[in-house]
């Protein structure tokens, strides 16, 4: 019960972060990845409505998925190791999330900032997921 509720709690968190992280990065993001508000359908038009919702969908369910795998193959095989689970976050992020968010960046031809600014929330919300299982999981 305690590991599903865990897995929970750390998927919403990030999710949830995702919401504030880009309500206050929103301007510096959108000149990044050198979209306006209409493409993303937050104009007057709105064209892109429904393809938002499922992207917010599909990003939620990709947070539980991130928050079951490592709270349940990746954090009990650190903790076996005698290896703190935030460290072992910083270095998956290290490894895997800043590398496919400076290279997706690079070759997308998008502003320098987008690589700190989802690469930070990337990493913040693992953080929040290693949290979770550090608080609830036990």
């Amino acid at each position: 019960m305690m590991f599903a509720l865990s897995v929970l709690v750390g998927g919403i968190a990030a999710y949830a972060l995702g919401v504030l992280w880009y309500m206050l990065l929103s301007g510096p993001w959108m000149a990044a990845a050198k979209v306006s508000r209409e493409d993303i359908g937050g104009g007057s038009a709105g064209g892109n409505g429904r393809s938002m919702l499922l992207t917010y969908a599909v990003t939620f369910l990709a947070w539980l998925a991130a928050s079951f795998i490592l709270q349940s193959h990746l954090f009990p095989m650190a903790a076996a190791a005698d290896v703190n689970v935030f460290r072992l976050t910083i270095g998956i992020w290290l490894a895997f999330g800043l590398l496919s968010t400076l290279m997706s960046t690079l070759y997308g031809l998008r502003g320098l900032n987008l690589i700190w600014i989802d690469g930070g929330y990337v990493f913040v919300g693992g953080l929040l997921i290693a949290a979770s299982y550090t608080f609830i999981a036990p």
